[in-house]
């Protein structure tokens, strides 16, 4: 069924329904604050005035991860801190002992085979298809944070509401939002009545990085702070280079969401861990 949806997603996002090019806008003043007038920015600034307006993103889940022939599922844990982490924890079932870790900060992103005591820590520009598709960890957390990605690569603010094309005529309950920034091109899929995303699909087609595609999925929405926030996150990316093709993708499926902290947000790594190549960490961790 996810896979059927995917695929209608995807086909809807690419059509030419997801049209990039801007409608005119006009601002309005409100008890000191501007507002647009336009519907279509006026939409958009909706979507923006929905996001969950806190600090800290914890909770258990169930993830799952595909990549190849590979498919694993264990349970796990999202933690995130806004302008600060994002942390995927992967734990063995029943004893709960943590076997992996996957953390992106402003600086690097860390991957850590806990069983083999090995771990890497780059910088984005080292990771090949962030690089490729210009994806830094400002981005990431607009998409992990289920928030529109503002045309200077982070999360969107309410003066970026007319920056985006918003098409009203496709129907089916779903208005396609649309921005283009650099090479990339994303469109959301955003709900008429409550302004909420359900998808994203971003496709880059650069001669000189061969083509690749992100997908994300966001459903179970539970209140955060008084706004909905997704439980579950299904997301893909898929790039060919020279013929090429790799896939990967992460479902993550929260059981609660919590706003707490107390928790450190950067991990520190013991001289006991070897530092290897992303490949060899990957491999193993697959391997479990």
């Amino acid at each position: 069924m996810r896979n059927k949806l995917l695929i209608a997603i995807v086909t809807l996002a690419v059509s030419v329904s997801c049209s990039t090019q801007k409608n005119a806008t006009g601002v309005t003043s409100v008890d000191g604050e501007q507002h647009y007038t336009d519907p279509a920015a006026a939409f958009v600034e909706s979507i923006i005035a929905g996001r969950a307006d806190v600090e800290n993103i914890t909770g258990n889940a169930t993830i799952k991860l595909q990549a190849g022939e590979r498919d694993i599922k264990l349970s796990g844990a999202l933690r995130m801190r806004r302008d600060e982490v994002i942390r995927i924890q992967l734990f063995l079932p029943i004893i709960g002992t943590e076997v992996g870790r996957m953390e992106f900060t402003p600086d690097n992103v860390l991957i850590m085979d806990r069983i083999n005591k090995q771990y890497i820590r780059i910088s984005y520009d080292r990771v090949d298809f962030l690089q490729r598709n210009n994806i830094t960890f400002q981005t990431l957390q607009a998409l992990f944070w289920d928030e529109l990605v503002s045309p200077a690569g982070g999360s969107a603010e309410s003066k970026d509401a007319d920056a985006y094309a918003v098409d009203w005529g496709s129907g089916a309950g779903y208005v396609p939002v649309a921005i283009e920034i650099g090479e990339n091109k994303y469109c959301w899929q955003a709900n008429a009545t409550d302004c909420s995303l359900s998808s994203l699909v971003v496709t880059n087609t650069s001669g000189a990085n061969g083509s690749s595609m992100l997908t994300w999925l966001y459903s179970n929405p539970a209140l955060v702070g008084g706004k909905r926030f997704p439980k579950t996150q299904e997301f893909s990316f898929s790039t060919s280079v020279n013929g090429s093709l790799k896939k990967v993708a992460i479902t993550i499926d929260m059981d609660e969401i919590k706003t707490s902290g107390g928790w450190e947000s950067i991990t520190s790594v013991s001289s006991k861990y070897k530092e290897v190549n992303v490949e060899t960490v990957l491999s193993l961790m697959m391997s479990m």
